[in-house]
């Protein structure tokens, strides 16, 4: 269709805006001195006076405190940008296949944060869960025999520690962002809305 983007395109549309900034970002950390030096001339008789070599000492010293607050800036920027520039590449190279599902972005998962979240000491695991530890193993009993949590199908459910572990992040928070859930237990976004039906 005229006038309409495809795939391909806004993929090599990211890895040249991923080029420029990774450029930019190289032209940053490779730039030489940022201030010009004075050029003007200075007077023999000014020059041979102490109070002014005290002065042009004290102007040079901030000088080159300023040049190096200004370089060190740059880094920084240079840094930045590079990050940005990575990413961008990457998720312009994410919008590769044949086109017909579109971009899928899959977040990492791990299974290595809630079994570490159930050990910690009741103060930090009432803060994540709101609740304590006896509560929460009581709730996991009760809830455990009920039916809903027993798998129907081929693929088992995660045990009920999880899913009330999921329910109690999102809905002990403001707002019960699904994104902080998911990230925090390393399960996918979808699951966790299953996990608070």
């Amino acid at each position: 269709m005229p006038g309409q983007l495809r795939i391909r395109d806004l993929q090599h549309k990211g890895l040249e805006a991923a080029a420029v900034v990774l450029l930019v970002a190289d032209l940053l950390r490779d730039e030489g001195p940022l201030r010009c030096e004075d050029s003007d001339d200075v007077d023999s008789e000014n020059t041979s006076d102490h109070e002014d070599n005290t002065e042009d000492t004290e102007m040079e010293s901030e000088d080159k405190e300023i040049d190096e607050r200004l370089a060190q800036s740059r880094r920084e920027q240079a840094m930045l940008l590079e990050v940005v520039g990575l990413v961008i590449g990457q998720q312009a190279m994410g919008l590769g296949g044949d086109g017909r599902r579109g971009p899928y972005f899959r977040t990492l998962t791990t299974d290595d944060w809630f079994p570490r979240a159930l050990d910690l000491p009741d103060q930090d695991f009432r803060y994540i869960f709101r609740i304590s530890r006896p509560t929460f193993d009581k709730f996991c009993d009760i809830l455990g025999e009920n039916a809903i949590f027993k798998s129907r199908g081929r693929k088992p459910q995660r045990h009920v520690s999880w899913q009330l572990g999921a329910f109690l992040i999102r809905y002990g928070q403001l707002g019960s962002p699904v994104r902080d859930t998911y990230l925090k237990m390393g399960i996918g976004s979808g699951t966790v809305v299953l996990y608070c039906r």
